[in-house]
């Protein structure tokens, strides 16, 4: 054993490698089974320079020296600092197939795919996502969250991705998959491969079985009935599942009686045999040429081969006594002559040449083969045995030979089709000579001659806007011409493979029946396919919109036609909540909104020749709506309210509401004004809410606010009232409500009992006396929000004229009103009246003087004035009378 050191591990990114070793030994470093790097150790340390590697592969070290045993290790690549998340193994579930864990045609596929974190530190947030460019595969689950993979660990999501296999993938097909991993800051890519199977059919031989229904030779004759018998065997690791075998014969003298051959399966490994049943008419001419072909498809599998078969058969039997019916060459030392002295069958035979020592004669036909076929014949010897030979060649090789005593025997040799030379040689050596010293050939039996034939391709499909490049194929012919069903075109009618494209008339009837027919120089013959003809995919992914912020979007207008399944992408960080669904739901990513925008793409894949369509729509996106009404708040019944508070952004419109009966003065401001109605009041509170309509697709929001309602306090201080100088008054008919103290004062001297009692006794003074009023003022002080409320009333104070003491009657109607009311002064006396108005502070707002009153007076008012308290007074020589009018706007 050697005495070696290295480092047990090798960091990613290092482009050396130290070694020691035993001096003179060789040193060698491979990847994969690539030599990354070589030296030759000197017992010390050895550096050796090597191309930076990559996680998840290994270095291997191998270290060799004479006399010593080989050295071998694997050296792990790692990452040098943070983590490192890489493929570590795939589990198949195929349970929606076969269940036996492979992967194989046709299958939806559910994979388990393991990640191993051969980093120095834990990985959290990960997340992996597979691909692969093979077209046997189309991968429908290509996403899966991982979480937090530990320092070397594995894990493993069960069922985490899905892809379907298509049904024509090559058996033992290797498909690459690429698996991209990251943590939102790195990412690791690396592969795994997963092994395909599918079946793999071949076509063997044809027998011709007419022991039934002919003469039992294996071969077509007129008149009889036989059995074609191909062999086909699946090579591949799968089942050929639903084969089909289908046999086309072109030719007028034969009738198809069943065309399909159904297997049903053939195992994997199995050969099976299609069985067609033909009858051959009785007037078929012998040596009749036929085209056979032959195809098996199952599923997206197939294998086509091509026979050819004779009617009767193509004989050299010199019956006609001479060498007159082929183009036969003799020659040599002597010529081979047509005897009728000892034949096989009949009456004639061929016989070699008299021929001495050292000569030889031969018989010779150049002939044409239509396809790969045999020739048989019968041979006759009687020589030198071991000297003197009958030979058989093709093609100047010799294919058997005979001599001594041979009596007559069937020979039989394979020939490919072409042009061959059949050459039949007698040769003596230099001395002896024993038995007749010759060879016969009788009842040659010669391959199918060319034949017409006709082949326009196996049936196929086609995409609406591809062109159709026909594969036909005819032999002996001297003019094809392509016919169709339809109304398409052909650039060349008289060609063998020209260029078929289909009218809007055949896309729309989705198929066309394409015929090629050759002209021979005896007969024609016709053979036809169908073309499918498939519309082309159509992907739609709408038009470019705005998206809000804070909601998905609904792909509602994409749409997708003639197609097997479609596919959204994101160009983002988004995700889809149906990737294949058409009007799937997309919520953007963190780094979509970061970016304004993001492309998604719809794929659209078509199943039958057609490209596959795509489109994008670009999706820009526009903040949200914000809305805030402010907090909720209390206010005075009698008050209005401003909401000040209110904030609202990236709106397009407002919308104030509320479900009480007050009024905003502009209900689409920001900050409007609120006047609480009747109703309000009585409930003691509204709800006010705020909308706003956010802009392009963004979605309304709303805030709301409760305004509560505190009664406003009310005063009444009483009618007006008249006393005698030294009376006092006691004013009984006070009141007020909605109020947390109360006080009364007057504009004169007097004073009262209790100035906080409801219904106090004023004593009027001196002042208030010689002034003959006074005006008494009831202060109610409201509850917080709401203020202060004041009524008056006046005290009038006369030594002999009481009120109305000349009998009128006032009434003022409506009270209370908008300023607009009617003043009407009635009684049984003349009395010139003057009439005044106050406001609250004692200012005249209206007078009018020397008013002639007979009986009655009527004054209609239209006073302009802020709302609130007014009083009127009338005034005559015997007359006095105040009356309160309240004014609401």
């Amino acid at each position: 054993n050697m005495t070696v050191t290295h480092n047990p591990i090798l960091y990613a990114g290092v482009t050396s490698f130290d070694v020691t070793a035993n001096e003179g030994a060789l040193i060698c470093l491979t990847v994969n089974g690539e030599i990354i790097g070589t030296g030759e150790a000197t017992g010390t340390p050895v550096s050796i320079s090597i191309p930076a590697q990559q996680p998840p592969d290994d270095v291997v070290v191998t270290i060799t020296l004479q006399n010593y045993y080989r050295y071998s290790a694997v050296v792990e690549v790692i990452p040098p600092s943070g983590p490192y998340v890489v493929y570590n193994a795939v589990e198949i579930n195929d349970d929606a197939g076969n269940g036996n864990g492979i992967m194989e045609t046709s299958e939806a596929i559910l994979a388990s795919l393991s990640l191993e974190n051969v980093g120095v530190e834990d990985a959290t947030n990960v997340s992996a996502t597979i691909q692969t460019a093979d077209p046997y595969v189309t991968v429908t689950d290509d996403n899966e969250d991982y979480g937090s993979v530990t320092a070397g660990s594995t894990v493993v999501i069960d069922d985490g991705f899905a892809w379907d296999v298509a049904d024509n993938i090559p058996d033992l097909h290797q498909v690459i998959f690429e698996i991209n991993v990251t943590d939102g800051s790195e990412t690791w890519t690396t592969f795994f491969g997963v092994e395909g199977h599918g079946p793999e059919l071949e076509i063997g031989s044809l027998t011709i079985d007419d022991s039934n229904g002919g003469n039992g030779n294996g071969r077509l004759d007129a008149g009889e009935d036989a059995d074609i018998i191909i062999e086909t065997s699946n090579l591949g690791s799968y089942h050929a599942m639903g084969a089909i075998g289908t046999l086309s014969i072109t030719n007028p003298f034969i009738t198809v009686n069943n065309s399909t051959h159904d297997f049903n399966v053939i195992g994997s490994g199995a050969t099976d045999d299609a069985v067609f049943s033909i009858s051959v008419d009785g007037g078929a001419p012998a040596g009749t040429a036929v085209s056979i072909t032959y195809e098996v498809n199952a599923g997206g599998y197939n294998a086509q081969s091509s026979f050819g078969e004779t009617i009767g058969l193509i004989l050299e039997d010199w019956e006609t006594g001479d060498m007159s019916q082929y183009d036969w060459v003799t020659g040599g030392n002597a010529n081979y002559t047509v005897t009728n002295t000892g034949a096989y069958e009949g009456t004639y035979c061929a016989k070699s040449g008299d021929i001495g020592d050292n000569q030889s004669t031969y018989l010779q036909l150049e002939y044409d083969v239509f396809s790969d076929d045999y020739i048989s014949f019968f041979v006759k010897v009687s020589s030198e045995s071991n000297y003197d030979y009958m030979r058989f060649y093709i093609d100047g090789n010799e294919q058997d030979s005979w001599s001594g005593e041979v009596g007559w025997q069937e020979v039989e040799y394979p020939v490919t089709g072409g042009v061959h030379t059949f050459k039949w040689v007698f040769d003596k050596d230099y001395s002896v000579s024993s038995g007749s010293d010759c060879g016969w050939v009788d009842f040659i039996v010669l391959p199918a001659p060319p034949m017409t034939t006709a082949f326009a391709g196996s049936d196929d499909e086609t995409c609406e806007d591809t062109p159709f490049q026909t594969q036909g194929n005819a032999t002996l012919y001297n003019v094809v011409y392509w016919q169709t069903s339809g109304t398409g075109t052909f650039d060349n009618q008289q060609i063998m493979d020209p260029v078929y494209i289909a009218s809007a008339a055949d896309i729309e009837a989705g198929e066309v029946t394409l015929s090629v027919t050759a002209y021979g120089p005896d007969y024609n013959v016709t053979d036809e396919m169908i073309l499918t003809i498939h519309s082309a995919a159509v992907a739609l992914a709408g038009d470019d919109d705005m998206a809000c912020t804070d909601m998905s979007y609904e792909l509602i207008n994409a749409s997708a036609e003639n197609t097997t399944g479609i596919l959204w992408e994101t160009a983002g960080d988004g995700t889809f909540d149906d990737a294949s669904v058409i009007n799937a739901i997309y919520t953007p990513g963190t780094g979509d909104l970061a970016n304004g925008s993001v492309t998604l793409t719809l794929n659209a894949y078509s199943g039958a020749g057609c490209d596959d369509a795509m489109d994008d729509i670009m999706l820009s996106f526009t903040d949200a709506a914000t809305a805030y009404a402010g907090e909720s708040a209390t206010i005075c019944s009698n008050d209005t309210y401003t909401l000040m508070d209110a904030m609202a952004e990236n709106y397009e419109s407002l919308m104030w509401s509320t479900d009480g009966d007050g009024m905003f003065d502009d209900y689409t401001s920001i900050n409007p004004v609120y006047t609480p109605g009747t109703g309000d009041i009585v409930n003691g509170i509204a709800n006010l809410t705020l909308m706003a309509y956010g802009n392009g697709n963004c979605g309304e929001v709303t805030s709301e606010l409760t305004l509560s309602f505190e009664a406003a306090a009310e005063a009444f201080a009483g009618e007006d009232a008249g006393i005698l100088p030294g009376e006092a008054y006691t004013i009984t008919d006070a009141s007020a409500m909605n109020y947390s103290d109360m006080m009364w004062s007057t504009s004169g001297d007097g004073t009262f009992d209790d100035a906080t009692a409801m219904n106090p006794t004023y004593t009027p003074g001196t002042n208030d006396i010689d002034a003959k009023e006074v005006m008494l003022s009831l202060s109610a002080y409201g509850n917080t929000p709401c203020g202060d409320m004041m009524d008056d009333m006046m005290l009038s104070i006369s030594t002999g004229i009481g009120e109305n003491l000349a009998g009128f009657n006032l009434s003022i109607f409506p009270n209370p009103n908008s300023g607009m009311f009617n003043l009407e002064l009635s009684g049984d006396r003349n009395e010139e009246i003057s009439v005044r108005i106050y406001n609250s502070l004692s200012e005249v707002v209206f007078e009018k003087e020397n008013i002639k009153v007979e009986s009655s007076y009527i004054e209609n008012f239209n006073l302009e004035v802020e709302q609130g308290i007014y009083y009127i007074r009338i005034q005559g020589e015997e007359l006095l009378i105040n009356r309160k009018v309240i004014i609401k706007k």
